[in-house]
């Protein structure tokens, strides 16, 4: 309705659980126009790659964001808050800590994989200060090195490859219903 009358031109969804957003595409009796992935099209989780054909089956425009996973890919690593387990924490401190000692920008490197990353229509890379928005422009125009290209390898085969797509799906909701129900208010949970 707000779309024929002119009020909505596109509509969106965003999500971390990639499922999720393929079902919504899939079932959805509105036309979604674009689906923003984060944290899914990056070096150390490949899935969104899984999901891009049922998005382009369905005309849905793909932006892949967080490039960085959140701090994960990062010298100084992910905020305190960050979901990942550990499992995930440590394969990236290990990446991150082996470019370094290539003097390789493990930030360069993420980027460059996601804003190439097939079948996206655009990637959403963010920054704090123009120090990295400089830095982000020349990742998005200028080719690795032969160097960095070989670090890259080296990190996936070594420390991403062995995680086979692990991600932190779920774990937020678990610690809110965890929450309430240590709170007394086990009641409002829908889950087991």
């Amino acid at each position: 309705m707000a779309r024929r009358s002119g009020k909505v031109r596109y509509i969106g969804i965003t999500g971390y659980p990639l499922q999720k957003l393929a079902a919504i595409v899939e079932k959805s009796s509105i036309k979604i126009d674009v689906v923003l992935s984060y944290c899914r099209g990056t070096l150390n989780d490949s899935a969104l790659g899984e999901y891009i054909p049922i998005f382009q089956k369905h005309n849905v425009g793909i932006i892949n964001a967080a490039s960085l996973s959140m701090g994960l890919l990062t010298p100084q690593g992910p905020p305190a808050w960050h979901p990942a387990p550990d499992n995930i924490k440590n394969a990236c401190k290990a990446a991150v800590d082996y470019c370094s000692s290539k003097n390789i920008s493990i930030a360069r490197l993420a980027n460059n994989y996601s804003l190439n990353f097939p079948g996206v229509s655009t990637c959403l890379i963010g920054a704090h200060n123009a120090q990295v928005v400089r830095e982000n422009l020349e990742a998005s125009w200028t080719d690795l090195t032969e160097l960095e290209v070989r670090v890259r390898e080296r990190i996936m085969r070594r420390y991403f490859d062995p995680l086979n797509n692990a991600n932190w799906e779920g774990v937020e909701l678990q610690k809110y219903w965890k929450k309430l129900k240590a709170l007394g208010l086990g009641a409002l949970t829908t889950t087991p």
